[in-house]
């Protein structure tokens, strides 16, 4: 559970038109892409352990350091696999709260990198939109922004990806939808329209065909449920008997904070489901960084 939520979370704008208006996320996410994460900034960073976790992987990626954490609404990472998360091969999208000025903000930031020698900014254009991009010896990454509240970011090969996606988005993927309606109200909902290449996605458990994921506070006790859909009751039951496993190894590494009645596993037909209410002191133990 912890590298689930890890290996996602592993997280993400001057206007280039005068009329442009912000399209949705989920447009912009290729089609063929099988992991999405949203996350609900202001509640998200509110979460123990987790809210923590995240402010630290912000300092980490330069296309989320660009933008006020306090300014954004909402955080999508897309991918094409688990694996790719994991790998830094996310797509980010971020919705801010008010029109933003990508312009001023990618100043700023040259300003504090002016005097680093392997820190090197650009500048390209794709149709009417500006990709700023920012390289050192490791990679090179990119941000744009489509709409007054809407910027993405990541690698520039994602960003690309993104922007020529064109009607050929995710939007209209039928699971993906049925489990939106799912985690809607989810401070965090995570997305897996597909196991394959799935890396250390539950320690590389891949017997099933989809599921979903939504992490949500709940005073001081964080409520974890996952969901994963099989073909059929058998590889149900082998995915129910994979995460059972999980559990053990959690509860042996982690038991001064997390009790067997704290995760619940289950068979529900053609879905294997794990449910877990969290205490502080647990949260804390999974997901700070020292």
């Amino acid at each position: 559970m912890k590298l689930t939520v890890l290996c996602i979370l592993t997280l993400l704008i001057s206007s280039c038109s005068k009329n442009f208006t912000d399209p949705q996320a989920f447009s912009l996410i290729p089609a063929d892409f099988k992991v999405i994460a949203k996350v609900d900034i202001d509640k998200a960073t509110k979460i123990n352990g987790l809210g923590s976790r995240l402010l630290y992987e912000r300092k980490r990626k330069p296309t989320l350091q660009i933008l006020p954490i306090k300014d954004i609404q909402t955080l999508y990472l897309a991918a094409g696999s688990a694996k790719a998360t994991a790998e830094k091969g996310g797509l980010y999208i971020s919705q801010m709260k008010t029109n933003t000025d990508l312009e001023k903000l990618v100043k700023n930031f040259m300003v504090d990198f002016s005097k680093d020698k392997e820190v090197i900014l650009g500048k390209s254009k794709f149709n009417d939109l500006i990709i700023h991009t920012i390289r050192d010896k490791k990679q090179e990454i990119a941000i744009c922004q489509v709409g007054p509240k809407t910027c993405i970011g990541g690698p520039l090969k994602q960003v690309l990806a993104s922007l020529k996606c064109g009607e050929k988005n995710i939007q209209n993927n039928k699971t993906l939808q049925k489990y939106m309606t799912s985690g809607k109200d989810a401070d965090m909902a995570i997305y897996i329209l597909s196991s394959e290449d799935g890396g250390s996605l539950f320690q590389g458990v891949n017997f099933f065909e989809t599921g979903f994921i939504t992490i949500s506070g709940q005073n001081d006790a964080t409520h974890i449920s996952i969901q994963t859909d099989c073909l059929d009751e058998e590889t149900a039951k082998k995915t129910t008997s994979a995460l059972t496993v999980i559990r053990t190894l959690l509860l042996y590494s982690k038991a001064k904070y997390i009790k067997a009645q704290d995760i619940v596993i289950s068979q529900k037909g053609k879905a294997a489901i794990a449910v877990a209410n969290l205490s502080k002191e647990a949260m804390n133990d999974l997901f700070e960084k020292d």
